[in-house]
């Protein structure tokens, strides 16, 4: 045991039921409810036998002057090979018109089939067999295009692959089409830039026992080399002051135990010793490092089900939760770290545990903007900011955009549908922003943009949409505390119902009754 166990054993002792509820940081994200939206765009009715994949697109702010580099992959889908295989560009005349339109754009049921751009044809191919793929690239100057000189908008851009299906008796045709996004500001300080809140969540799942044993080793794969906890490193590293970070006290200080040496215990309760104190400790110095210039603020221990504790009776487990190792983070970041937000396992709370966090101090809660949807409907992306009422002390809800929050990490893989590309969801979201700013050029309204608590970012894609924050003259970096600080957004909103499908992703209630047994117990 390390030289910290004694403290490990009173945080645990003290937050026990917030640990044992922390396995629905699992259950909870399987059920999407109203948080997860149609966002993700899947494999287009006309993408045809041989679809394109686009695997790069720069640059990332295209401006008059520059060069278009589209990368990507054709596959040939038929079942016999397709010949004289060629890739080019098009470019629709009707540019996206509102972010309503946008996955229907994708999908291929809103038009913008485009027109074929002039000197993008590239050959790829002369014979591509089945099951085949081949790589391309397409380089075109900006100017090429023909985009407008000094209006602003979001273009719609496809490539569409060529060839010749044997047997097919056609000839020469279109085989395959995908289409994406090109923000086109020609002309600086044309709008007010939309101010972007990236609310980075570092969370795990509970691993530890009383007596300082870890269950499993998954926050050693979590925080090695490709692990989920470093790519979320990775994605702010380039432009980590442009991010919020929200820490979970409960997981560094399993990874600072971890660094002392810990030991695994199998479930035949053998133990063996722990090989990732090595990857935890340099994990924990690069979030030092990556948030000395950045806002910090620490969650509840253990990320907390508050829906489900509050309807098993345990509301004094969630006042528990958000003062255990509350100063924690502070120490070990050596910096100050706020406190007081609420993240709900999937940003959803009813009006009974939305009381009991304010009663116990919370001071913002982090819900979807699916559960509060404007009332009436306005033509325009409000501001992600909401007064929950004004009884007791006040409580902020921090509205996160679901579209966005979606796009800015991987998707999982629904059938056998095929999912976007790393490069395609970028170009999704940074369509998704640029159409807030162009809905009201002069009236910035913040978006939020935060994931799930067991988000999986995209590397180099999910690094581009945070430096593109700072670096596009559509948006600019937005801090929680400016947030919390400035007058919440004055659109009437609606609550939508508490969705069954959150109801049932909870942990059951026979379940939560022997966590309240065990923490009397534990009293």
């Amino acid at each position: 045991m390390s030289r910290r166990a004694p403290r490990r054993l009173a945080a645990v002792a003290a937050a026990a039921a917030a640990l044992a509820l922390t396995s629905g940081l699992a259950s909870s994200s399987a059920a999407a409810g109203p948080a997860t939206p149609s966002a993700l765009a899947v494999t287009a009715a006309d993408s045809g036998v041989v679809p394109v994949s686009i695997t790069g697109l720069t640059p990332l702010v295209p401006a008059p002057g520059g060069t278009l580099t589209v990368t990507g992959r054709v596959t040939n889908t038929a079942s016999t090979a397709v010949t004289g295989l060629a890739v080019r560009l098009r470019l629709s005349p009707t540019p996206v018109r509102t972010r309503g339109e946008i996955p229907g754009i994708l999908a291929g049921t809103a038009g913008r089939t485009g027109v074929a751009v002039q000197g993008s044809r590239t050959e790829v191919a002369a014979s591509l067999a089945p099951g085949r793929s081949a790589t391309f690239t397409i380089a075109v100057p900006l100017d090429d295009l023909r985009l407008p000189e000094s209006r602003p908008e979001v273009a719609v851009l496809a490539v569409e692959s060529l060839g010749d299906v044997a047997d097919d008796g056609q000839g020469p045709v279109q085989t395959g089409l995908t289409r994406t996004f090109l923000p086109w500001f020609p002309v600086a300080g044309q709008v007010q830039p939309t101010p972007v809140l990236w609310l980075f969540p570092l969370t795990s799942a509970p691993s530890r026992t009383a007596d300082g044993l870890f269950l499993d080793d998954h926050l050693a794969t979590e925080v090695g080399e490709k692990g989920r906890l470093t790519r979320i490193l990775d994605a702010a590293e380039d432009a980590p002051s442009s991010v919020s970070w929200v820490v979970d006290p409960a997981l560094l200080q399993s990874l600072q135990d971890m660094t002392d040496g810990y030991e695994v215990v199998s479930t035949t309760g053998a133990r063996t010793k722990g090989d990732g104190g090595g990857d935890a400790a340099a994990w924990l110095a690069r979030l030092t490092r990556l948030t000395t210039g950045a806002e910090v603020t620490a969650a509840a221990y253990a990320s907390p089900d508050v829906v489900a504790l509050h309807r098993a009776g345990l509301d004094v487990d969630i006042a528990l939760a958000g003062t255990t190792e509350r100063d924690l983070p502070s120490r070990l970041l050596g910096r100050p770290v706020e406190s007081g937000l609420s993240w709900p396992p999937q940003q959803l709370a009813d009006d009974g545990t939305l009381d009991v966090l304010r009663a116990s101090g919370v001071r913002a809660v982090v819900l979807t903007a699916a559960a509060l949807p404007p009332n009436p409907v306005v033509p325009y992306t409000p501001s992600g900011s909401v007064d929950l009422g004004s009884g007791g002390s006040p409580l902020r809800a921090v509205v996160s955009d679901p579209a966005v929050s979606a796009l800015s990490a991987a998707p999982a893989r629904v059938g056998n549908a095929a999912p976007p590309t790393p490069i395609e969801q970028r170009q999704q979201a940074l369509a998704e922003i640029a159409m807030t700013t162009l809905e009201l050029p002069r009236t910035p309204r913040t978006l939020v943009i935060a994931p799930t608590g067991t988000w999986r970012a995209y590397g180099a894609a999910t690094r581009d949409l945070v430096t593109s924050t700072s670096s596009s003259p559509w948006s600019r970096p937005e801090q929680l505390s400016a947030l919390l600080a400035a007058p919440a957004s004055d659109v009437p909103r609606a609550r939508t119902d508490y969705p069954d499908s959150a109801r049932a992703a909870e942990l059951p209630q026979a379940y939560l009754r022997l966590v309240g047994r065990e923490r009397t117990a534990l009293a």
